[in-house]
C-alpha cells in the first residue's frame, strides 16, 4: 500500500460531523491557494458501497502518474464543488480522480447527484461508473463487513485471505438487497444519459 493510499484512507475514515467538514474544507482551500498545478486528466469513480471502487482506487494509485483520492465528499461541506477543485489542484499527478458514492453528495450538502455529475462532465471530468450486478453477493459483502468490522480482506503472506464464519439472518439479507436495488435505481437516475466508462 502506497503512502497516498494510506493518507486517503485516513481522510476517508474521519467522523461525519460538521466541524470535521468545515476544518477539512478550510485547510484544503488554504493549501490549494498556493498550488499552480491542474491535472491534465480528471475522473470520478461513481458507485455505491461494496461494488469494487476501493480495489479500483488502489490499482489506480499504484500507477506513479495517477492519484485517486478516496471518499473526499464524506464530510458535511458547505461547497462540495470547491473541495473537488481544491483536491485536484493539490494533486501533483498528471491524472487525478476521486471516489464518489451517491449518498456522499446528500451528506456534503449537494442533494442532486445528477446536477453535480453534469457539472463535472461539463468541466472535462470523465465519469467511471461501477456497478456490481450480483445483488446477493453485494448484500452479503455488506453484512459480512458489518459483522466482522473489516471493510476489506487482503491476502496474507501465504496468499490466502482470512475467513470468518458468520450467521446471516435471511430477513436482514432480503432487506439489504431491497435497499441496494433502491440505491442502484438512484445511481442510474443520477447518471442519466451522461457519457461514462
Amino acid at each position: 500500500m502506497g503512502w497516498r493510499t494510506l493518507v486517503n484512507r485516513t481522510l476517508g475514515r474521519r467522523y461525519h460531523s460538521p466541524w470535521w467538514g468545515r476544518w477539512l474544507d478550510a485547510t484544503t482551500a488554504a493549501r490549494a491557494m498556493f498550488s499552480r498545478h491542474w491535472p491534465q486528466r480528471r475522473f470520478v469513480i461513481f458507485s455505491i458501497g461494496r461494488s469494487g471502487s476501493t480495489v479500483l482506487s488502489d490499482l489506480l494509485n499504484a500507477h506513479p502518474e495517477i492519484q485517486c483520492d478516496f471518499e473526499i465528499l464524506q464530510a458535511p461541506l458547505k461547497n462540495p464543488w470547491r473541495m473537488v477543485r481544491n483536491r485536484a489542484a493539490l494533486s501533483h499527478a498528471d491524472t487525478y480522480g476521486f471516489k464518489l458514492l451517491h449518498y456522499h453528495l446528500q451528506r456534503a450538502g449537494q442533494p442532486d447527484a445528477g446536477e453535480f455529475l453534469v457539472r463535472l462532465h461539463d468541466e472535462g471530468w470523465q465519469i467511471i461508473s461501477l456497478r456490481r450486478t450480483n445483488l446477493l453477493r453485494q448484500a452479503l459483502s455488506g453484512i459480512v463487513m458489518k459483522k466482522t468490522r473489516r471493510a476489506h480482506r487482503y491476502a496474507n503472506v501465504d496468499g490466502e485471505a482470512e475467513s470468518d464464519r458468520i450467521n446471516v439472518d435471511v430477513d436482514v439479507l432480503i432487506k439489504r438487497m431491497a435497499e441496494l436495488a433502491r440505491n442502484w435505481t438512484a445511481h442510474a437516475a443520477a447518471l442519466g444519459q451522461l457519457p461514462r466508462i
